[in-house]
């Protein structure tokens, strides 16, 4: 819901693939709607101003694990700077005080 003005806007769908009987999970539930909230609003950054997809897919892994994955139709990353914004990101990750409270 909090995403949807802006798929509107950019005329961007998400499609949802949650199979059901999926296990309940441990998780701060607030840092998961935040963390999936980001990834969509860079999906649709990243599909820009073309019509695009989001796909949201959850699925159990290892009989106690749900994984989530968070796809789009966008251009994806250069050839050869996947690496590169990777370790960027680490080390932006760590250098943030959020990061270094969750150390402590």
């Amino acid at each position: 819901d909090m995403c949807q003005p802006d798929l509107d806007r950019s005329g961007v769908t998400v499609q949802f693939s949650i199979p059901p009987g999926l296990p309940s999970v441990m998780v701060d539930v607030l840092q998961i709607e935040q963390a999936l909230l980001n990834l969509v609003r860079n999906s649709i950054d990243a599909i820009g101003k073309s019509v695009g997809t989001i796909a949201i897919e959850a699925e159990l892994r290892d009989s106690d694990f749900v994984e989530i994955s968070v796809c789009d139709s966008g251009p994806g990353f250069p050839p050869g700077q996947f690496g590169s914004i990777v370790v960027a990101y680490i080390f932006a990750v760590a250098d943030s005080s959020a990061f270094t409270r969750a150390l402590r």
